[in-house]
């Protein structure tokens, strides 16, 4: 009997458990894996060589069902969510972590930071598990997950019969080390120099808005708050995240507009000219955490889920504590921050422990309730009815206060300029080229945890190709949302194909940076893998577009939302790539507004402005 172990991520702590734990007896055994770092990945034959285990990397995709059948993720989405909900409604505000870090946190916004965890690695272990059955029965199957996950304190009941779990644990992820974590961003949030002075808070009440985009970008805050009844140099624009820094072109056009700024920390500070100003936490409070690290073991008995509490109050409490200080010190009224819609919401927890408003905008497009989008703002704006109904009737909220905005990006003041420069994109393709037609591609995340997998890409991408090499009067513009992985570059030799069509000027290949709206308003049609949101957004432009869902979500657990989101006409949803391909003409031809449907569950009925609706119900909070 072959043993077969299924897990998240690839590490030489996981290879050393599981040869330990087996008595390095796993010749011909297999670990499947979803990620692994590139260092691991260069040494993974050497160790098959030595130890016999087989590395097979997980393509999400595969965990799919049957033909025409819909996709297990939607079950195993559904699952994760009903059992995530009713672990957390046997917990009290003494088990639950964010009690830890601060009573004043409502209990409604603990309870949903706690089911989106759980639902997460619920989701993970059940995806896993969905994968594992692809395997011969006669093979032991085990899941290997952390020794703090949720998994380890569910009711067996709810796991699988025919794989086990192997509990492993991770040096990174020890309580020793992640107290050793916070005890060092403890030691560094003291400024010694600073000690005898009196700390500054600011007089003024102010807004604060994560500063992710420039004011120039369609999708800047810029745009509603400039009209606020709020003084300008009051709201601060700040930076933390590495990913988007502030750089000097932005914070002098930040300046030139009035607004306040302030960077955080040095990985977040691209400029020459402006000085970073950290946060730093009283001595009191850091005394504190310190005290309740040594408190809380003694609670071991009385709490559920205690481990794993306890791993997470140890990740999130100096964060919390964090963003509660930047909120007292800038004496802040009112939040933003959409970073964390998908992830545990800081700064929701510590705006709630401040006694403060935080507002979110719906940025994606959704159209069931996902096991990983629960975010915790008072105040959230979406695009149109259908996101408000799926809020109203499936996530029960009773601390938010949903407003439809309609879409943000379509009320951008300067949207004609965008679309004439896809004007003249398509212009000079189709006058230069002998091309009758431009159609756009868009594709989805393609990572190991993506909802559409690797071979779906490889398929979406090798059918298109083949539609431009026998059809010369097409031109294909391909706007990637990441950058497209090698497993689906080396695949059909679409690599070689797609840079000989690019030579013939047959293909456009774009940075996944480019803004899509500039390209795809003047293209004939625009085809997306899966229902996302590009293809969402081009249709909100007016732009025809077809949707390939290999999915099958209309026939999903979620499908009481099929008709509201306009996803049910199979003239424009295909579940078979090659019936959409042989209606690209049909389609184009056509004249009739395909998409009206999916529009009208978009945008507000209202017909305001977006920016000026959203500035008029920020105005009543203040």
């Amino acid at each position: 009997m072959r043993r077969f172990f299924f897990t998240e991520t690839l590490s030489i702590e996981l290879i050393l458990n599981i040869l330990i734990k087996n008595l390095f007896n796993l010749k011909n055994s297999r670990i499947y894996y979803y990620k692994s770092n590139t260092i691991l990945k260069k040494r993974i034959s050497f160790i098959t060589r030595i130890f016999g285990i087989k590395f097979i990397f997980i393509d999400q995709g595969l965990a799919q069902g049957e033909t025409n059948q819909p996709s297990t993720f939607f079950a195993i989405n559904q699952k994760a969510i009903k059992l995530s909900k009713e672990a957390v409604s046997k917990t009290n505000e003494n088990n639950n972590f964010t009690f830890w870090i601060s009573p004043q946190i409502q209990h409604e916004k603990s309870k949903k930071t706690l089911q989106q965890l759980i639902a997460k690695d619920l989701m993970m272990y059940y995806t896993l598990d969905a994968y594992s059955y692809l395997n011969n029965n006669d093979n032991q199957s085990y899941i290997c997950i952390s020794h703090y996950n949720s998994i380890n304190f569910i009711d067996k009941k709810y796991l699988s019969a025919h794989s086990n779990i192997q509990k492993i644990l991770f040096f990174k992820e020890t309580i020793f080390f992640r107290i050793f974590k916070l005890l060092y961003n403890l030691s560094i949030s003291i400024n010694f120099r600073s000690l005898n002075k009196v700390n500054y808070k600011s007089k003024r009440k102010k807004i604060a808005i994560y500063g992710s985009k420039s004011h120039s970008h369609p999708l800047s805050d810029h745009w509603w708050v400039k009209n606020l009844n709020f003084n300008k140099s009051d709201i601060v624009f700040f930076y933390k995240n590495s990913k988007h820094p502030a750089t000097e072109e932005i914070i002098k056009t930040t300046l030139e507009n009035n607004y306040d700024f302030r960077i955080l920390n040095n990985k977040s500070n691209n400029t020459k000219s402006f000085k970073t100003k950290k946060i730093y936490l009283s001595p009191l409070r850091i005394f504190q955490i310190i005290f309740e690290i040594i408190k809380i073991p003694y609670r071991f008995r009385k709490t559920k889920f205690f481990l794993w509490n306890y791993y997470y109050w140890l990740s999130y409490v100096y964060d919390v504590n964090y963003w509660n200080k930047f909120i007292k010190q800038e004496n802040i009224i009112l939040v933003k921050n959409d970073e964390y819609e998908i992830s545990t919401d800081i700064l929701g927890l510590a705006s709630d422990m401040a006694g403060i408003k935080k507002i979110g905008f719906h940025w994606s497009d959704r159209y069931f309730l996902e096991y990983c989008f629960m975010p915790i703002s008072d105040v959230y704006f979406v695009w149109g009815k259908l996101l408000k109904e799926i809020f109203e009737k499936e996530y029960r909220y009773d601390f938010i206060k949903v407003h439809v905005s309609g879409s943000p990006f379509h009320s951008f003041p300067l949207i004609a300029r965008l679309y004439n420069d896809s004007n003249k994109i398509v212009n000079e393709i189709k006058s230069n080229r002998n091309i009758a037609h431009v159609i756009t591609a868009f594709d989805r995340s393609n990572g190991p945890k993506a909802m559409y997998g690797i071979n779906y890409h490889i398929e979406f991408y090798d059918k298109l190709l083949k539609f431009i090499e026998s059809n010369e009067k097409f031109h294909l513009i391909i706007k990637p949302k990441n950058e497209i992985q090698k497993e689906v570059f080396n695949r059909n030799n679409i690599k070689e194909r797609v840079e000989s069509l690019i030579k013939n000027r047959k293909i456009t290949l774009l940075s996944p940076y480019k803004n899509f709206f500039t390209i795809c308003k003047f293209t004939d049609l625009t085809i997306s893998l899966g229902l996302n949101t590009a293809g969402v957004m081009a249709s909100l432009s007016e732009v025809k577009s077809l949707f390939w869902d290999p999915l099958n979500f209309s026939s999903s657990h979620h499908s009481s939302y099929i008709e509201l989101s306009g996803f049910n006409n199979k003239n424009i949803v295909y579940d078979n790539m090659n019936n959409l391909i042989e209606n690209i003409n049909f389609h184009i031809e056509g004249s009739v507004d395909i998409n009206s449907q999916i529009n009208k569950s978009r945008v507000s009925q209202s017909g305001e402005n977006a920016y000026e609706k959203i500035t008029k119900i920020v105005n009543e909070l203040l």
